[in-house]
C-alpha cells in the first residue's frame, strides 16, 4: 500500500487549542465522526466530518506529584522541583455496545455527555487531594475471587491545606483517638477489628495497632495516638470473653466483658 503522506482531513476551531507530545489520540468512528483525546488537558470530544461538536468531556480527576525537574509556582510559572498537578488522560477509545469486553456488563445511558461545571469533588485550587478508582479483575489476578473492587486515597497534608483554605476548623484534632486497640494473635485481631467498628458506630474515636508488633511496641502506638484508653485482647481474654482496659492517664487496668465494653466506654468517655 502506498502512503501519500497527504492530510486528508483535519480539525480546527475553538476546540483546537490543544497539544500533547506523548499522549492523546484520535479515532475515526463508524458514523464518520472523529473522537479526539487531548490527553494533557484531559479533554475528550467528538466532532463531525465538518468539524461540528457532538459532545465533549473534561476529566475532573486531578492527580499530582513532585518533580525534580518540572513544576509550577503559585503564579503558574515553571519552576524546578515543584508540584505538578493535572487531569491528564492517556488515551480514549469509543467501544461499540457489542464489543466482546462489554458482554455481560451492565451499561447505562445517562443522557448527553457534556463538559462538566467546575469540579467540587476531591480537589481544590487546581490541586488534587485524593483519588481512586474501580478495579475489575484485580482480585482474580492476585489469586482471589473474581469480584470488582474500589480503592481511594487521601493526602493528609493536602487535606489540611484545603481545610485551611476554606476556613474550616475541626474540634478535637489535638487528640487523634480516644480508644486504641491492641490485639495479640490472629483471632484476637479479627475480634478487635469488629470491636473497633462497634466503637466507631457508637460515636467513639477508635483505632488499633496493625501488623505484627508486640505488646510493648503497640502500646507506644497508643501513646503516639494520644489515646485515653487502651484495649488489650489476647488468647486468654478471648477465652474468658473479656478485654483488658488500660486507663493510660490513671495507669490502672481492669477486665470488662466484651459485650459490655462499648456501653461502658461510651458512659466513661462522655
Amino acid at each position: 500500500m502506498k502512503v501519500s503522506k497527504q492530510i486528508v482531513w483535519g480539525f480546527s476551531g475553538a476546540l483546537a487549542s490543544f497539544y500533547a507530545q506523548h499522549i492523546s489520540g484520535a479515532q475515526r468512528l463508524a458514523n464518520g465522526n472523529t473522537l479526539i483525546c487531548s490527553g494533557t488537558q484531559g479533554h475528550i470530544f467528538e466532532v463531525t466530518s465538518t468539524g461540528d461538536l457532538v459532545w465533549e468531556y473534561v476529566s475532573p480527576i486531578m492527580g499530582g506529584f513532585i518533580s525534580a525537574t518540572l513544576g509550577v509556582d503559585a503564579s503558574g510559572m515553571p519552576v524546578k522541583g515543584g508540584p505538578v498537578s493535572n487531569n491528564s488522560v492517556f488515551r480514549a477509545q469509543r467501544l461499540a455496545p457489542d464489543f466482546p469486553g462489554l458482554l455481560g456488563k451492565p451499561l447505562f445511558n445517562e443522557g448527553p455527555l457534556t463538559k462538566p461545571a467546575a469540579y467540587t469533588g476531591f480537589g481544590f485550587g487546581g490541586s488534587g487531594i485524593g483519588g481512586g478508582g474501580r478495579y475489575d479483575g484485580l482480585m482474580a489476578q492476585l489469586g482471589g475471587q473474581d469480584l470488582s473492587g474500589i480503592g481511594y486515597g487521601l493526602g493528609v497534608d493536602r487535606t489540611v491545606l484545603a481545610l485551611e483554605a476554606e476556613g474550616v476548623t475541626l474540634d478535637g484534632v489535638e487528640r487523634r483517638v480516644d480508644v486504641y486497640g491492641v490485639a495479640l494473635g490472629a483471632e484476637a485481631k479479627k475480634a478487635m477489628a469488629l470491636l473497633i467498628n462497634d466503637l466507631r458506630a457508637a460515636g467513639i474515636s477508635a483505632d488499633m495497632a496493625y501488623g505484627d508488633r508486640g505488646l510493648k511496641g503497640a502500646m507506644k502506638g497508643a501513646d503516639r495516638a494520644g489515646a485515653r484508653v487502651a484495649l488489650v485482647l489476647g488468647e486468654n481474654e478471648l477465652a474468658a470473653g473479656t478485654v483488658a482496659v488500660k486507663d493510660l492517664a490513671a495507669h490502672t487496668q481492669s477486665d470488662v466483658a466484651l459485650d459490655a465494653i462499648v456501653g461502658q466506654l461510651r458512659a466513661s468517655l462522655g
